[in-house]
């Protein structure tokens, strides 16, 4: 999900090289920009989970130990308006390991139905995004086995068919988790939010109706995996990729994501409400 600042970083570092060999240093002002609301989620097993964090300045003082969970917002007033029906979001505890994190349970979401979230919170703009839920895979064909020349490996090999071979479709596997015991409504801590591992497809890569293929998986004996499947659409593809080239998923939700696209009215980030192909795996030995 991402180095938002890499241009700026880049900027600054040829500026700083350049003015090296001048015998006056040259002052950079750059202007700080107001926080907005960032916006990640993802539906699993009838739940749509919302993490709400907020921008922050490419000046601020990321070393703090306590900066990552600061950026969670806790207390946002978040709801989906689905079918006519206003369904408010659930605030989970911050046993997670992050605030900011917010549950709403979201029955029968139909594929093409157009479902709505908006959040506000203190000092922030409100936000708004509209998303719509495309159909279920249900011919996801998977197998995860243990890497025999690397331990601290397992590997993913996938088979599913395209859901319509004269369309233009577009896919992401994701792969998340850690122990067990930490799982938590699908929520497995902050890996789950930020170190999820996307596989992205393009259905124009792929000559043939079966798409298949292998993913290594760094996990150890007896992780349990969040496997998923979805069908998405070009806009939510093209955020993922920015995400993937930019860095890591981390990155995506803590910093201020002004260059990527997005479909978030008045904050960043983006809302989706895919329905997944999920499922969940023990590593064995």
């Amino acid at each position: 999900m991402k180095q938002i600042y890499t241009t700026l970083f880049w900027t600054l570092l040829l500026m700083t090289l350049f003015t090296s060999c001048k015998p006056k240093p040259l002052e950079i002002d750059i202007p700080e920009e107001s926080p907005k609301i960032v916006v990640n989620s993802f539906a699993a097993e009838g739940y749509i989970v919302l993490y709400l964090t907020k921008s922050f300045s490419p000046l601020a003082d990321t070393a703090d130990q306590d900066f990552v969970k600061s950026l969670g917002i806790a207390g946002a007033d978040a709801k989906l308006i689905y079918k006519g029906t206003t369904i408010s979001f659930e605030e989970l505890p911050d046993s997670l390991e992050a605030n900011g994190v917010y549950l709403a349970q979201v029955d029968n979401l139909a594929p093409n139905e157009t479902i709505t979230l908006e959040a506000s919170a203190d000092g922030l703009p409100p936000i708004k995004a509209t998303t719509s839920a495309l159909p279920l895979i249900e011919d996801f064909d998977f197998e995860l086995v243990r890497n025999p020349f690397d331990s601290a490996y397992a590997t993913l090999f996938y088979s599913f068919n395209d859901v319509n071979v004269h369309a233009h479709n577009y896919y992401a596997i994701a792969i998340s988790g850690g122990k067990e015991e930490e799982i938590f409504q699908g929520v497995d801590t902050l890996r789950d939010l930020n170190t999820s591992k996307y596989v992205l497809f393009d259905d124009l890569e792929y000559p043939y109706a079966t798409i298949d293929g292998a993913i290594n998986i760094l996990a150890d004996p007896y992780d349990t995996l969040n496997i998923s499947l979805a069908q998405i659409n070009q806009e939510y593809y093209k955020y993922l990729q920015v995400s993937q080239k930019a860095g890591s998923f981390f990155s995506s939700i803590t910093k201020e994501p002004i260059n990527y696209p997005s479909n978030v009215e008045g904050g960043y980030g983006f809302f989706n409400a895919f329905l997944p192909y999920f499922a969940r795996v023990v590593v064995r030995e």
